[in-house]
């Protein structure tokens, strides 16, 4: 049976990772990490909490997510990124990556969706990122912060040998 989805990744992958209900259950927030996520916003603004804006994203097909906030650091030339989506029926779920930008694979923590992600920096505003599981692309996703860093896009197009997947844009709003 054809999987149904809501909200992902990362970044990515939010809705992939929620319709295969293949993400853990989300862990209590810790309030010095808040602290030093704080300062890494001064270092880099591309660090920073996005609220899902529901209104302004398009879920092809569908259906859409309940909610979702992905939370971004980068460190050095590292992007790390944990998600935590709500899907269409109220399911929260959580996963998570940290990738060096330099387009080779590394490990995600995302259960059975995904076991690898790629990342490239294409501009001082866009990170291409390529899901994989055991060494196959199943996702491909743009990330993209607007220019006063108030906004985050990603689009994602899932991939499949059939060409049927989603192609998705998610508007998160920085928090």
């Amino acid at each position: 049976m054809r999987f149904r989805y809501g909200f992902i990744a990362c970044l990515a992958v939010p809705l992939l990772m929620l319709s295969h209900n293949l993400v853990s259950q989300s862990s209590p927030p810790d309030r010095g990490a808040a602290m030093r996520r704080m300062a890494l916003y001064e270092e880099n603004p591309m660090t920073g909490t996005w609220k899902l804006n529901i209104s302004k994203s398009q879920f092809n097909p569908g259906p859409a997510l309940r909610s979702g906030k992905v939370r971004t650091e980068i460190h050095g030339s590292s992007f790390k990124c944990v998600l935590d989506p709500v899907d269409s029926e109220g399911k929260a779920r959580h996963g998570e990556w940290t990738a060096k930008l330099d387009g080779k694979d590394y490990p995600a923590d995302m259960s059975s969706f995904a076991d690898a992600i790629s990342l490239k920096m294409i501009d001082s505003d866009t990170i291409e990122a390529m899901y994989k599981r055991a060494g196959k692309p199943i996702l491909n996703e743009r990330i993209v912060f607007s220019e006063d860093r108030k906004t985050l896009t990603m689009t994602q197009k899932e991939i499949t040998q059939t060409g049927k997947g989603f192609n998705n844009t998610l508007v998160y709003d920085r928090e």
